[in-house]
């Protein structure tokens, strides 16, 4: 395990030193860094997402207790999360894709007054990353049949990046969105 980060430490001394721009690197070399990066992406992975599950369970909490100024900033805690990644604003925010510099962040469907909630983000963004033009924000369509809270008037929140900009839009029930024109 020692080998890699040394070889890595290795390479950026031998950058630093310019020769690189005299020589080639080495294949080997290449694959070796290659290889640690993925084993290193690999290795996090489940502890950064489960770090990022349990801060939005926290923020889902407290959206359902109607504290929005505590959601917010557990969502800005997930997106300090990603600042340490080449993709900054998409990393661990769950962006998998970015269509035109807008991705799709997170997709809560809730009852306006009592903030019951219901998780949409994986239908949303997978619709979005499809190429689907548009979606219906209502219980069957946008929730798959689930109602977080029956009788009652719903809304989306959405948050979405576009070029890297963090965006927060709430659509009532019923409305159409329209991922082109709504998403700017």
């Amino acid at each position: 395990m020692r080998l890699s980060p040394l070889l890595s430490a290795l390479a950026l001394a031998v950058c630093a030193a310019g020769t690189l721009a005299q020589n080639p690197e080495p294949p080997e070399l290449v694959a070796k860094r290659n290889e640690h990066e993925a084993a290193v992406k690999q290795a996090t992975a489940p502890i950064t997402a489960h770090y990022e599950k349990m801060l939005r369970d926290l923020k889902d909490a407290y959206l359902k207790e109607g504290n929005a100024d505590a959601a917010k900033a557990v969502t800005a805690e997930i997106l300090t999360l990603a600042s340490g990644a080449k993709d900054a604003t998409d990393r661990l925010s769950g962006i998998k894709k970015t269509i035109n510099g807008v991705g799709i962040v997170s997709a809560t469907y809730r009852d306006v007054k009592r903030k019951h909630t219901f998780d949409i983000t994986v239908r949303v963004r997978q619709l979005f990353e499809s190429g689907a033009e548009s979606l219906m924000m209502n219980t069957q369509e946008a929730a798959g049949g689930k109602d977080p809270s029956l009788g009652r008037a719903k809304e989306t929140l959405l948050v979405y990046t576009v070029d890297g900009e963090r965006k927060e839009l709430i659509i009532p029930e019923g409305r159409v969105l329209n991922f082109k024109e709504d998403l700017k």
